[in-house]
């Protein structure tokens, strides 16, 4: 066999070996750190005030072009 073979069976290897204990540990992934869980948190915070922002400025803008057009079919022609 080849080095470079020998290498890459080595390599699938000890993936397996990886595998199997991730499974044998029951598989659980290992819960993220506290700056992590903060930082997600944060994210999804400005995420919704951000769309909250957004959702009340298209209701402005709506309400506001119901006005001027109300205001254009009274106004009139001169």
């Amino acid at each position: 066999m080849s080095l470079e073979r020998m290498r890459t069976l080595e390599r699938i290897v000890e993936t397996r070996i990886d595998a199997l204990e991730f499974e044998r540990h029951g598989g659980e992934e290992k819960e993220d750190c506290k700056f992590c869980r903060s930082l997600d948190c944060d994210i999804i915070f400005a995420l919704l005030f951000t769309m909250i922002i957004a959702g009340l400025l298209v209701l402005i803008m709506v309400f506001w072009l119901k006005g001027v057009l109300s205001y254009e079919e009274v106004r009139p022609n001169v």
